[in-house]
């Protein structure tokens, strides 16, 4: 987990390392329920694994999605954000887009 500093500078600090805590949550849900499979089969866990995390912590799911100021040196060592595309890029691999339509349909 990313929040093992103990000091937080301020509100925006703490929602920034709020958001970061629920990018790795989301993303490890999402790797584990993607995990060995592929194509549609992967949509689908990937989807559902999103949807329950979301169902499941609301209020951290909300945090992934407001735009907010981090610590450049803290989201270096946050690996949710930059794993999370890593997985959705891979999955979608196998419906053979091609850029820019790859990249709009990660982001």
């Amino acid at each position: 987990m990313v929040l093992g500093t103990a000091h937080v500078r301020n509100l925006e600090d703490l929602r920034g390392r709020i958001a970061l805590l629920a990018a790795d949550e989301k993303t490890i849900r999402v790797a584990e329920a993607t995990a060995g499979r592929a194509g549609k089969d992967a949509l689908v866990a990937y989807a559902n694994a999103w949807r329950k995390y979301a169902h499941d912590h609301p209020g951290r799911y909300t945090a992934t999605q407001i735009p907010i100021a981090v610590d450049p040196e803290f989201l270096a060592r946050a690996s949710g954000p930059r794993r999370a595309v890593e997985l959705t890029y891979s999955m979608l691999r196998a419906y053979k887009l091609n850029e820019p339509d790859l990249t709009d349909a990660v982001g």
